[in-house]
């Protein structure tokens, strides 16, 4: 097995809350809602936004150090929250938490929530030994990078499409007629914040689109499709809807690589299987949508049905990528739930489909998905 479980989740101890495999440390979601090193609600917390921040970042700087490393491991940290409007409130927080200069970039989106909980974080960090280069650094030492180097992956921030970075020049928000405007501002955002690392659309290994509407995700993969064609590139996509702050019609964050990819043969389950290989690890795109469609017309209609009929997709896109991968080797799973109440359902399937293994750390996402699917699941692999 090319993943070591560092630590358990407390509160379910057949969930791993941290893996390390190639000199990364791939760790749980936290909720903000909990108190440090237990689940026990944290009332005082309720409705205060930067109090539950700090709870989730608490946990997880106590999570890193019980793994033998400082808050200032992570290269890339993830917000799913309850509003936009606390952000700045947020951010002030990481000093403390993560260290000065911050490298690690940050994306946000609001999130669907279950009950009193407002802010859930998720992260990837990287052992000490990792060379890192903070490429891009935010406005201030206290602030999130923009673009940081770690090892042979580049990490890069959150980026939208209203004002394009090159430039500075601006177009009209808000209307559905400038979704398709934003998306390629986005990308040539992310295309600027790549060019800083000496990198270009054809190094990307993940991308992480939030859009406005569910409906917005069949554009977005047309637009992926054309930005593949004229980069020469291959990407692991994640696209779902979530109420994104301001007047943007997008977020989207991403992940590259410094060295060359791998291309996975194409799946038997799916018409197209957006996943590479690059630098130890396998990122596979969403397991239930392909070109913003549902992958069979016929799914079925309970999420029961539907995380079978994913899963079968994802044991498919695991042993695509080679080297006698196997479930055993994730190390990140995203799910994506249209009810994040649906989670303890899938947390007993998720257990049954390990079959006794540990399962991988799991980032779980509230987000709108398109009509009639309730989960969709895409992972991170560990590969030799």
């Amino acid at each position: 097995m090319l993943r070591e479980v560092l630590l358990l989740e407390s509160n379910n101890p057949k969930f791993a809350s941290v893996v390390r495999a190639h000199d990364f440390l791939w760790l749980s979601s936290v909720d903000g809602v909990y108190k440090v090193g237990t689940f026990e609600l944290d009332e005082e917390a309720f409705s205060k936004g930067p109090a539950q921040a700090a709870n989730a970042y608490s946990e997880i700087v106590r999570r890193l150090e019980e793994c033998g490393v400082s808050g200032s491991a992570p290269v890339r940290i993830e917000h799913a929250t309850a509003s936009q409007d606390w952000r700045l409130q947020r951010m002030a927080l990481w000093p403390n938490h993560f260290g000065l200069p911050t490298t690690a970039v940050s994306q946000g989106y609001q999130g669907k929530m279950i009950r009193q909980n407002m802010i859930t974080v998720g992260v990837v960090a990287a052992m000490p030994n990792v060379a890192r280069e903070l490429i891009s650094p935010g406005p201030n030492s206290g602030r999130a990078s923009r673009v940081t180097r770690a090892a042979d992956f580049v990490f890069i921030i959150g980026v939208r499409g209203e004002v394009l970075l090159s430039d500075g020049t601006s177009c009209s928000d808000g209307l559905i007629e400038h979704t398709e405007i934003h998306i390629d501002r986005s990308m040539a955002n992310i295309d600027f914040h790549l060019a800083a690392a000496g990198l270009s659309g054809k190094d990307l290994v993940r991308i992480d689109a939030f859009l406005r509407s569910p409906q917005d995700a069949v554009l977005f993969r047309k637009r992926m499709d054309a930005y593949m064609k004229t980069t020469g590139g291959r990407f692991s996509i994640n696209a779902f809807a979530c109420p994104l702050g301001g007047s943007t019609d997008i977020e989207i964050s991403a992940i590259a690589s410094c060295v060359s990819q791998g291309i996975t043969k194409e799946s038997d389950v799916s018409k197209t299987n957006l996943s590479v290989v690059s630098s130890g690890f396998g990122f596979i795109s969403t397991c239930l949508m392909d070109s913003g469609n549902l992958i069979e017309a016929s799914l079925p209609n309970t999420i029961d049905g539907q995380f079978e009929f994913g899963l079968k997709v994802l044991k498919q896109r695991v042993s695509n990528l080679g080297s006698n991968a196997v479930l055993d080797d994730i190390v990140r799973l995203d799910i994506f739930l249209t009810s994040p109440y649906a989670r303890p359902v899938v947390e007993k399937l998720l257990i049954e489909a390990f079959n006794g293994s540990i399962v991988p750390p799991v980032v779980w996402h509230g987000s709108d998905l398109p009509e009639g699917l309730q989960i969709d699941v895409s992972a991170v692999v560990a590969i030799a």
